[in-house]
């Protein structure tokens, strides 16, 4: 049955709004139903290249990409957790396998049900992803592209962390939030929405507990995300409730907001900031 679904697609003409990924991702499909054994590999190949292209199309930062694209194909929290797991698997996948990468440290794929079964479970979650169809067009905050000059990815910072960047394509009535993930699907957006002008963008996130030492050496991802009227008013909620009661739960869902671009930083407070 699953055979014969995916030879359903034997014709099909991705469009993704990107040739080149359309390219790839037709080109697996062909390669995979051939009856040579010997095309799988190159199945799994291609469709690996398209897996990495993919998370670029909606930002430049790959994890900000994904989590553009799981937030529209999952809204509900629980399995949207799932799924992000399981691109993270997929990911390592990619690069523990003799797949897209041919260091001495992989491993080489033998026996072609090993391709054709990582082909499929690819193909299925790449489709997931994709079943609106075009991933390049369409909302308008696709097109916004953010860039995270302070802090860099890893750096040791204090509780109050100054953040900067640049912004492209950012529309009228879009607004720009900070926004912590501690833990899968918990979001904690910080006073808000963040000062833009000129194509640069400035805030301060707050991670963990403020007491000194509270949260020596945890790391933390924080967001920029995009928000909508509708958005930024589910957040200011948020956070007057969390000022008023002292209880900072955070929310399960990011509310039609959009994950423009990510950093991850260390909380240490053994010293000053590292820059």
């Amino acid at each position: 049955m699953e055979k014969a679904a995916l030879e359903s697609l034997h014709d099909k003409t991705f469009t993704t709004g990107d040739p080149e990924l359309d390219g790839l991702l037709e080109r697996a499909l062909v390669h995979h139903l051939s009856p040579d054994p010997a095309d799988s590999e190159d199945a799994v190949r291609e469709l690996w290249d398209g897996w990495e292209r993919l998370k670029t199309l909606v930002a430049a930062d790959k994890r900000a990409g994904i989590a553009v694209l799981l937030s529209r194909a999952a809204p509900e929290p629980t399995i949207r957790a799932q799924l992000a797991e399981e691109a993270r698997i997929l990911t390592r996948i990619g690069n523990q396998f003799m797949i897209r990468h041919t260091e001495t440290t992989q491993t080489k794929l033998e026996q072609p049900e090993h391709f054709r079964y990582l082909f499929r479970r690819l193909f299925a979650f790449m489709w997931l992803l994709l079943r609106e169809g075009t991933v390049t067009e369409g909302s308008s905050l696709e097109r916004v592209r953010v860039g995270i000059v302070e802090p860099r990815n890893g750096q040791h910072t204090t509780h109050a962390v100054p953040m900067e960047g640049t912004i492209t394509n950012l529309p009228s009535g879009i607004d720009l939030w900070i926004v912590k993930e501690p833990s899968s699907g918990n979001f904690h957006p910080d006073d808000g929405p963040i000062h833009v002008t000129d194509g640069h963008w400035q805030g301060t996130a707050f991670v963990g507990n403020s007491a000194p030492g509270a949260d020596q050496l945890h790391s933390f991802l924080i967001h920029v995300v995009g928000a909508t009227a509708d958005t930024s008013e589910h957040f200011r909620d948020y956070l007057t409730g969390a000022h008023a009661t002292d209880s900072w739960g955070g929310l399960s869902s990011l509310f039609g907001g959009v994950i423009l671009g990510s950093v991850t930083v260390v909380r240490d407070d053994s010293g000053p900031p590292s820059h």
